[in-house]
Parts: C-alpha cells; structure tokens; sequence
C-alpha cells in the first residue's frame, strides 16, 4: 500500500510539473527514494516507463490543445 501512495505522489509531481523539464532524480528525491527503485516500482506498477508515461501525458494535453476552439496552426 505505501508504494501506491509513493506512485500516486510520483504522479501528482508530474502532473504539477508536466510542462518542465522533469527527471527520475526529481521525481524520486520528491517521493524520498533512490532513483532505481522508483523507475523499477514505477515500470511495474504502470507498465510503463517513466519517460512513456510522461510523454503520454504531454501528447493528451497536445491533443486537448488542438480540439480547442481558438487554436491557430501557423
């Protein structure tokens, strides 16, 4: 239970931070972990790698962009 805890705060660093630069180190100094056992408990958890997850999510938030009304392509 305490590793969805640290996975789920490991998310929410993300989401506050998904339009900054973020790395493993950041992600597992903020959950108060060494870095290999959050990319591994990550990976097994989600089934996915930290970089997969966070390149998912900034694609979503890409897309939610584009279907807004006042988008402009230059």
């Amino acid at each position: 239970m305490e590793w969805i805890k640290s996975l789920s705060k490991a998310i929410d660093y993300i989401e506050d931070n998904l339009l900054q630069n973020i790395t493993c180190d950041k992600m597992a100094k903020h959950i108060y972990i060494s870095t290999f056992h959050f990319q591994r408990t990550f990976s097994i958890l989600t089934n996915l790698t930290t970089g997969e997850y966070i390149r998912n999510r900034r694609l979503s938030l890409a897309g939610q962009e584009l279907t807004k009304e006042n988008v402009y392509i230059r």
